[in-house]
């Protein structure tokens, strides 16, 4: 055999990165001075939980990439468990726990033409609209005018959907503009990938789509389908709900997307929709490409000092009372509820502590309150019915 290709015993240098040891190699495929160092390289690099930047980890369960970010993280579990302990006797638990539905009989007590926490809104003029929600509807609207790509990344029960639900019927009214949405979204563990992407955007441009191909060439194809729309003067406006669950490879096939241009314009408008997780991945090191030209929004919940936890409430009273959407809010405000000021000071007490007070969490906890308040043959429920519902949804007891 020629010397070429002959292995000669000798020491190397582990081929972790990080890992300078030397060690004696017994054979041409020893590249690794133990064993987990072996591991941690076929573990792979991992995106610190503090910062977004990628490591090497020192263990499998290490999640920080140094001291400092993992004791800042530890303070601020610190801060926010006596946070908690300053406003409940114990940790909450509740968030995201389905509302309850009211008996037919606390609606006729109260004088309800049905449900005003668990039924959804017949129209959209039934929506409630804080400053947080108008602020990020006239963000989604600006983006796609403009043509940008936009995210909004907020907890479950923020009213992301219904946001986009009114932004959807808004440009859908607007058929001189010529907009075409495609809504893209996966009910699988995977997520959404390249392939659902551009599946999407096939199939709503009313383009056949193969059963196999390769995403860098059928990339093109959809390209220059864009081109053709835009020179049409058709606006294209791409979707992502669930975008928390986005893969690397489909933010590259939007990115490789928004490079596309009629002229100097681009020719497809992107909003992104998802969870907190979604600005955790835009943040990494490896997403920057298409991180630096997505604009992020991560609007903040329901202000309590503004009172607009207490409007929320009277909205839904008054919506469920009148069966449609009051005119303004003077006629809100004559409808009667059975919240009486005690309960309402409680209910924002509760939602002032390390619970975020945003539009489900409200609902839940107003409706375990009325729940209280009609098993016990109140009038109207009090700071005592907000106290025994608060106590049974941390409990798990509902």
């Amino acid at each position: 055999m020629p010397s070429l290709y002959r292995f000669e015993l000798g020491t190397r240098t582990c081929a972790l990165p990080g890992c300078e040891n030397e060690f004696a190699a017994r054979s041409s495929t020893h590249r690794f001075c133990s064993e987990e160092c072996k591991r941690l390289a076929k573990w792979g690099k991992r995106v610190c939980r503090t910062c977004g930047g990628e490591f090497i980890p020192e263990s499998p369960r290490q999640m920080f990439c140094c001291r400092d970010h993992y004791r800042r993280f530890m303070r601020r579990v610190a801060s926010r468990a006596a946070l908690s302990r300053e406003f409940h006797t114990e940790p909450i638990r509740w968030n995201g726990v389905p509302t309850m539905i009211l008996p037919p009989k606390a609606l006729d007590k109260w004088g309800f033409k049905r449900d005003p926490f668990s039924d959804d809104p017949k129209d959209f003029s039934e929506l409630f609209w804080s400053r947080s929600h108008t602020a990020v509807r006239d963000y989604i609207i600006d983006g796609i005018n403009r043509v940008h790509v936009r995210a909004v990344s907020a907890p479950v029960g923020y009213g992301k959907s219904f946001i986009w639900l009114y932004v959807a019927d808004q440009l859908r009214q607007q058929q001189q503009m010529g907009y075409e949405i495609i809504n893209v979204h996966s009910v699988d563990k995977k997520g959404v990938c390249a392939n659902t992407l551009l599946r999407a955007i096939a199939t709503d441009l009313g383009e056949a789509t193969p059963k196999f191909f390769e995403p860098e060439a059928f990339s093109r194809e959809i390209g220059e389908i864009l081109v053709l729309r835009a020179r049409e003067r058709k606006r294209i406006v791409l979707v992502v709900d669930e975008a928390h669950r986005i893969h690397p490879d489909a933010l590259r096939a939007i990115k490789v997307l928004r490079d596309i241009k009629a002229g100097i314009q681009p020719v497809l408008a992107v909003v992104l929709l998802g969870q907190e997780e979604l600005a955790t991945i835009l943040a990494r090191h490896s997403n920057r490409e298409i991180g630096a030209r997505v604009k992020l929004i991560q609007p903040p919940p329901l202000s309590i000092v503004d009172g607009e936890v207490r409007a929320f409430i009277h909205h839904l009273c008054a919506v469920a009372t009148l069966d449609r959407a009051p005119v303004d809010a003077a006629e809100r405000d004559e409808v009667p509820i059975p919240f009486n000021n005690s309960s309402l000071d409680a209910i924002e007490q509760e939602l002032g502590g390390d619970v975020r007070p945003d539009l489900l969490t409200v609902q839940s906890l107003a409706s375990h309150t009325l729940y209280e308040a009609h098993s016990i043959h109140a009038d109207a429920a009090d700071a005592d019915c907000v106290r025994s519902a608060r106590a049974k949804l941390t409990q798990g007891v509902f």
